[in-house]
């Protein structure tokens, strides 16, 4: 049982912050608190030691301080920041470097898919009303490439690989 929720929880938790965030514009506080308290129960069951459990708070936290210097400046949504620090909490350094690229390239993907769309590019369902994420001047649901980005870095996040080697 633990297994399939130390492979799994992870992976639905950013998907559904993900999925989430195109939908409402939003990344709720609970989901960022559920990523946490799921890290710290699974963690150890996986195997993850006190100093690089110590490794993956830096993580987090070094990626929370850089979230909240974005959103700052008005980059990012407060949201955005939390998730991501989340994430790294579960990635740990050892796959950020995958994390950060993996975010990059779908947030790429997502804006030029944005732009596209919002700009009449691609034509869309007729209605009357189309949704909020279509519409010219609202910003990028930026949790979704975030949620990508974390499932890509999971594959290759030493937690994960130290369990998969483990069992």
């Amino acid at each position: 049982m633990q297994e399939v929720a130390i492979a799994s929880v992870f992976p639905a938790l950013a998907a559904m912050a993900g999925a989430g965030d195109l939908i409402s514009f939003r990344i709720p506080n609970w989901l960022t608190a559920a990523l946490a308290l799921a890290f710290a129960v699974l963690a150890p069951a996986a195997g993850v030691s006190a100093p690089d459990l110590l490794a993956h708070a830096f993580a987090g936290c070094g990626v929370l301080a850089g979230g909240v210097i974005l959103f700052h400046k008005g980059l990012v949504g407060g949201g955005d920041a939390k998730f991501a620090a989340g994430c790294a909490l579960w990635l740990g350094p050892g796959a950020l470097y995958d994390f950060f690229i993996a975010t990059t390239l779908a947030g790429g993907a997502l804006a030029l898919g944005l732009t596209l769309a919002r700009g009449g590019w691609i034509a869309a369902a007729p209605s009357a009303r189309p949704p909020r994420l279509f519409k010219q001047g609202e910003p990028a649901p930026y949790g979704a490439a975030i949620a990508a980005g974390a499932v890509i870095g999971y594959s290759s996040s030493p937690m994960l690989q130290r369990f998969l080697l483990w069992t």
